[in-house]
């Protein structure tokens, strides 16, 4: 068995089971999350800035910076 699959089995064995309901809010709070301090825009600035997206408006979430940073969102 690899490390993942001895992660999930885990996970399944010990975690709490939510409802379908509940991962679809916990995702879209996710989702959308953004920095909602100016700390936090500062430091999401930098990390932008750091991964060649200096000036870009179009990323405004922590997934957009990483879906960039990773060279997924062009």
């Amino acid at each position: 068995m690899d490390d993942d699959q001895a992660v999930l089995a885990w996970v399944q064995k010990n975690g709490e089971q939510h409802s379908l309901e509940a991962i679809d809010q916990w995702n879209e709070a996710m989702i959308s999350r953004h920095p909602d301090t100016a700390a936090k825009n500062a430091r999401f600035l930098h990390f932008l800035k750091e991964a060649g997206g200096y000036g870009r408006k179009d990323i405004r979430t922590y997934f957009d910076l990483i879906e960039f940073d990773e060279g997924r969102l062009k």
